[in-house]
């Protein structure tokens, strides 16, 4: 899809934040399967993907919490998880359109940056080799926030890196915590149509293609 380039110098937020599982790369196989099969290693249930679409876009240790394990074993699944989805890389893809988008939007000048569930650690491990990756100055983890998503925290501390007011910022993601988080924080939200399972979740915007944000961020 062709990009109009007088319409991408004349965006409407100063600010778009990203989600990054869902949004930005589509690691749904990699971070479900994986989650699958240490449940059935644990707890000896058999699951299929979509029963653990709950997880997406909350901490792993939110996951683990209604998934009925102790928080003693948290660490340990953590590091189980990680093994297992580092594992599937090879399945994980960014999504087409995203770094055309980003690039317009760079261009533009728009603030770019991350609010993710993951934690610094698998921020940079998992998220960093990606070439896109250097669009976002500016990124918050759940580690890094007392009120992590589906609170408002990353987002008010992206504010805060940033001085951003809630009017000029739009927030992009795949989930209702997502929505949940914006929410909280008086943020726009965008709800991302070419990665999400959850199509039903309210949103201001429902671009189908990442390139048909830019439309929304005039």
């Amino acid at each position: 899809m062709p990009i109009d380039l007088e319409r991408k110098k004349d965006m409407g937020y100063r600010h778009i934040v990203f989600d990054i599982d869902g949004t930005l790369t589509d690691t749904d196989f990699a971070v479900l399967s994986s989650l699958r099969d240490l449940i059935e290693r644990h707890q000896g249930r058999t699951l299929v993907l979509a029963d653990l679409y709950f997880v997406k876009g909350i901490p792993g240790t939110v996951a683990f919490e209604r998934l009925g394990f102790a928080r003693a074993e948290f660490d340990a699944l953590m590091r189980e998880w990680e093994d297992g989805m580092r594992a599937r890389n090879d399945t994980i893809r960014v999504y087409a359109g995203v770094p055309a988008l980003l690039q317009a939007l760079h261009d533009a000048g728009v603030g770019l940056g991350i609010a993710t569930s993951k934690t610094r650690d698998q921020y940079e491990k998992d998220f960093c080799r990606f070439d896109i990756a250097r669009f976002f100055p500016v990124s918050v983890t759940c580690d890094e926030t007392d009120d992590p998503k589906p609170g408002a925290g990353p987002l008010r501390a992206y504010m805060e890196k940033t001085g951003a007011a809630p009017e000029e910022m739009l927030y992009v993601g795949d989930s209702v915590y997502d929505a949940m988080t914006a929410q909280a924080a008086g943020v726009d939200f965008a709800l991302a149509m070419w990665g999400t399972t959850m199509p039903e979740v309210a949103a201001k915007y429902r671009p189908d293609t990442p390139l048909d944000l830019l439309a929304a961020a005039r």
